[in-house]
């Protein structure tokens, strides 16, 4: 995320806010094994063990969010996205699989 402050009219403001990429990255959310829901709200004897899993990446201020596979714990989604890469050394990429709920908040399973 960038805040950009416009100092001296020499400068060209929409290219300090949008500056060029260094690079591109590429990733593809191909299969998660061994899940399992962790929904333990109100209603939840009558789900059963499976989970609904997604998977949302988040390369700084970019965001991915796969489909939801609904009942499997072992899921799979080959599903890609492009990233415009900033800065090798300091953009982080956080990758955090949940267990989609009809009722209340998605639940975290886990996250890298």
């Amino acid at each position: 995320n960038r805040i950009a402050l416009n100092l001296s009219e020499a400068v060209d403001l929409i290219q300090l806010r949008n500056p060029p990429g260094v690079g591109i990255l590429r990733l593809t959310v191909v299969r998660a094994e061994g899940l399992r829901s962790e929904w333990r709200g109100i209603g939840s004897i009558f789900k059963n063990d499976k989970a609904d899993p997604f998977v949302e990446v988040k390369v700084g201020a970019q965001e991915m969010v796969t489909s939801v596979v609904s009942d499997d714990n072992n899921a799979r989604w080959n599903e890609t996205d492009d990233f415009i890469v900033h800065d090798r050394e300091m953009q982080e990429v956080k990758v955090s699989i949940f267990d989609q709920e009809v009722l209340g908040k998605n639940s975290l399973i886990g996250h890298v």
